[in-house]
């Protein structure tokens, strides 16, 4: 995938965060979805930068009051940056209140 599609995959989620910023949540979910099919694309589904997305996704599905997706979305992006670095899993389990 040429690196013009990570940098719209980068643009895309700014939009998502800057919408997510400014209560539009539909937008925000939106945009942000676009951003992790692009990144899983050129990135593959374990990239430390999938994981930057699909942690944002948890906060708006979590604002959308949707815990359960937003819980599963977390733990993905936490299994990613697990595999991504062992010294982060420490750091991950205290996020996530696990052992």
């Amino acid at each position: 995938m040429p690196p013009d599609d990570i940098d719209l995959a980068c643009r895309l989620h700014d939009g998502a965060v800057g919408a997510r910023a400014q209560g539009n949540l539909e937008e925000a979910e939106s945009l942000g979805r676009k951003a992790l099919r692009l990144l899983e694309k050129a990135e593959g589904t374990a990239h430390p930068d999938v994981a930057n997305v699909l942690n944002h996704l948890g906060s708006v599905r979590a604002d959308r009051g949707d815990y359960a997706e937003a819980e599963r979305l977390y733990q993905r992006a936490v299994r990613i940056m697990e595999q991504s670095s062992p010294a982060l899993e420490s750091t991950a389990r205290v996020a996530t209140g696990g052992n």
